[in-house]
């Protein structure tokens, strides 16, 4: 659903004038928009805790708890792409890429993956296969986790149309089947996402997006459960996930057949209980080409301002009072970022925001809604846009002294 301010206070007639600051048309676009000589490092940890139960027939039982640990860190570049997405890219790992494991009554193990240190290039071929030239070739299961940095860009979880904050879309359905590789009558993969907030990540426009999935597959007889849910950062510019934070739980239950240490023929039943975390944390080092527009989200109604200049410092052009007649903001510099009030017809609501030379990214809330507005700088005067509706308003003072409170008198 969509939110507006002006129907989140429909009970006051005086919102009429504002009913464009913050509608429906509100809204961006995410999809991939990787260009050639981007480049960025990555550090992603993954662990995982599981008691394993099996259950005998005659009812006797042995739990055995496993822990597990994934670090994978190092630099991609991109070298070549198609339709936004990377079809050639060299890679770098870093030399502690290593995974480890423990479980009850044995002694740990640590095992260096076996690309950790090495660089080479993955290239998607015609036919849509993928090969490389690291000097080093692993086993299938090392292969196709290294094929992985080529594929992250499938349609998972970008939306099919631009989309405002608070709205909800549905993952995509085929993309989701082949990374859980779904395939049995009674296999099925869901995913729920929604946009949270339009943020600021390293002066560029990043988008929080909540992520929520669930997946049942059934393999050899066993019943697998997956639950995940968490927060993933996608830069606007690029469609690149800079952060991704998820916790998730499994099952895994099922009647199984095998040998005791005798070699006589046994049933038992397998019940397995798991929680795991990631933490993928990417840092982009070269948007090269993919830079991000003067407007990073115009609306669907509104065509983009040009970029103007400057009026002042990033942070400092903004700060001050300003005003249309009705509408009033009033901004102090918080750090790197700008805070304050937009003021209409007594009510003030509070705003933040990260500038960037002549251009103001940012969000307003109104009662438990959040709304993306953006504001640019033309000698005095601020031109500010969120959802259809652009407003000029005049400076009407210097700037206010410098305040962490966004509710401080100027």
């Amino acid at each position: 659903m969509r939110y507006s301010l002006a129907g989140a206070l429909a009970t006051s007639c005086l919102w009429a004038a504002l009913a464009g600051l913050a509608t429906a048309a509100d809204t961006i676009t995410l999809k991939p928009a990787i260009e050639r000589g981007n480049a960025w490092t990555f550090e992603q940890t993954q662990e995982n805790i599981s008691d394993n139960t099996m259950t005998l027939k005659d009812g006797q039982a042995q739990t055995v708890t496993t822990k597990a640990r994934k670090h994978m860190a190092g630099k991609l570049e991109v070298l070549a792409t198609l339709d936004g997405k990377p079809t050639s890219v060299r890679i770098a790992f870093a030399d502690d890429c290593e995974s480890s494991f423990e479980m009850t009554n044995q002694p740990s193990e640590k095992t260096s993956w076996v690309y950790a240190g090495k660089s080479g290039t993955l290239t998607r071929q015609r036919d849509g296969s993928i090969i490389d030239d690291f000097a080093v070739k692993g086993d299938a299961a090392s292969r196709a986790e290294l094929y992985t940095y080529l594929e992250i860009y499938e349609s998972i979880y970008y939306p099919r149309q631009p989309v405002g904050a608070g709205e909800e879309w549905a993952g995509d359905g085929p993309a989701l089947a082949r990374m859980f590789q779904i395939s049995g009558p009674g296999d099925h993969v869901e995913m729920k996402v929604k946009l949270l907030a339009l943020q600021d990540v390293a002066g560029r426009p990043t988008a929080q997006l909540e992520v929520a999935i669930k997946a049942m597959k059934d393999s050899r007889g066993l019943t697998n459960l997956v639950g995940s849910q968490g927060n993933i950062l996608v830069d606007v510019g690029t469609g690149h996930a800079v952060k991704v934070d998820m916790k998730s739980t499994t099952s895994v239950s099922g009647d199984q057949k095998g040998a005791d240490p005798e070699g006589q023929a046994v049933s038992y039943h397998v019940n397995t209980q798991g929680k795991s975390t990631t933490l993928l944390i990417s840092e982009l080092i070269s948007p090269a080409g993919g830079k991000i527009p003067a407007d990073p989200s115009p609306s669907t109604t509104t065509q983009a301002v040009a970029p103007l200049r400057p009026a002042g410092t990033a942070a400092t052009a903004f700060v001050g009072k300003f005003s249309d007649g009705n509408l009033i903001v009033e901004l102090t510099e918080a750090g790197s970022k700008v805070a304050g009030t937009f003021t209409l017809g007594g009510k003030q609501y509070p705003a933040v925001g990260s500038a960037k030379g002549a251009v103001l990214d940012g969000i307003f809330e109104s009662g438990s809604n959040r709304f993306m507005f953006t504001a640019m700088l033309d000698e005095q005067t601020m031109i500010l846009k969120s959802g259809n509706g652009k407003y000029f308003l005049k400076k009407t003072t210097g700037n206010p002294p410098v305040s962490l409170n966004p509710l401080t008198a100027p």
